[in-house]
């Protein structure tokens, strides 16, 4: 009777073993089954999407996303800063974007004036003056303003640096 009991706790040792290793097995296979639907599937419905988005931005008006302005791009600026031991110099280009075609031919004709402005304002600065970035959106809205001044109101409609260097 001792054998038999020994033989019985054997065998439900045994089968508490396999529904261990079955509910291990399970839990693997659902892990396994979820990582797939959130890591590889996903990815495949992301690309469907984006071929969905990209179909839809063909479709539009090519004519609804044109510029504000027209860019005008001025003559490079080769001035000497205002330092006081004046070995320095900054040379800058900049575009213009104005509002329609009349400003751009009124900017062509007062071009002169611009320029002159423009170099003025440059050589009036010292390295301080324009070493930072808060210094140098300064100097565009300065830049800016002052070409307002001679093109009228809201004919200037941003002004871009598109080359600077201090030496």
């Amino acid at each position: 009777m001792a054998d038999e009991n020994v033989q019985q706790k054997k065998g439900s040792n045994k089968i508490v073993k396999l529904l261990i290793i079955l509910i291990i097995l399970v839990i693997l296979g659902a892990a396994a089954f979820f990582g797939l639907q959130m890591f590889v599937f996903k990815d495949d419905d992301e690309a469907t999407k984006t071929e969905e988005v990209v179909e839809e931005e063909t479709t539009v008006d090519p004519k609804e996303f044109r510029p504000k302005g027209i860019i005008v791009t001025m003559p490079t600026f080769v001035v000497n800063l205002a330092d006081p031991l004046g070995k320095r110099f900054l040379k800058m280009s900049i575009d213009v974007e104005v509002r329609d075609e009349a400003v751009k031919l009124q900017l062509e004709t007062e071009s002169s004036r611009i320029k002159d402005t423009i170099i003025m304002l440059l050589s009036s600065k010292t390295f301080a003056d324009i070493s930072t970035f808060e210094k140098k959106i300064e100097l565009k809205q300065e830049l800016t303003k002052r070409m307002t001044q001679i093109l009228g109101i809201n004919s200037v409609l941003h002004l871009y640096i598109t080359d600077m260097v201090v030496q």
